[in-house]
Order: C-alpha cells, then structure tokens, then sequence
C-alpha cells in the first residue's frame, strides 16, 4: 500500500474500508476499498511518518497522528484535504 512500512492500521466498523498509515518517499498513509483496492481520497498533510491511525463510525472521521508530533483530521468518505490540523511541540 505505500512505499516504506506500515506502522497503523484501522478499519471502519463495516470492514470494507482500510488505512494504513506508516513510512513513504511522498506518501505517507493510504485509505482503499479493502475488496477492491479503490483508493478514497488523498491523504495530504503530513510530512514525517505516520505512527498511528483511526477510523471513527459514519460519518467517517479519519484521524492520523505522526512522527512530526501533528495530528490530522479528516472527514470522509472520500477522504480529503485534513479539517484540521493540530500543531504539536
């Protein structure tokens, strides 16, 4: 699913939606149709690795939080440009 390791996972409570979030050369987490491969959206934002992910019940709400100490909020699906993005130290 993406270029390096993955660190997280996290499905949505009906089992067909998957994120991986982890290490890349440009992306660093992926949200897919887990029967089909289907790519939801682009996960745009974070910069350093992905070191935890979760997936909220519907509505979706996507949140990542990473190695460069920011945490991603995004709504769905599909998954887009974060909501919200909270600064870390």
């Amino acid at each position: 699913m993406l270029n390096g390791e993955v660190y997280s996972i996290a499905w949505t409570d009906d089992g067909q939606r998957l994120i991986a979030g982890g290490g890349g050369k440009d992306m660093f987490a992926k949200a897919i149709i887990a029967d089909s491969g289907s790519k939801l959206g682009d996960l745009f934002g974070p910069t350093k690795n992905i070191l935890s992910v979760d997936v909220k019940k519907k509505p979706f709400r996507l949140i990542m939080g990473g190695e460069n100490y920011d945490v991603y909020v995004y709504d769905g699906v599909p998954f887009k440009a974060a909501i919200k993005q909270i600064q870390g130290h």
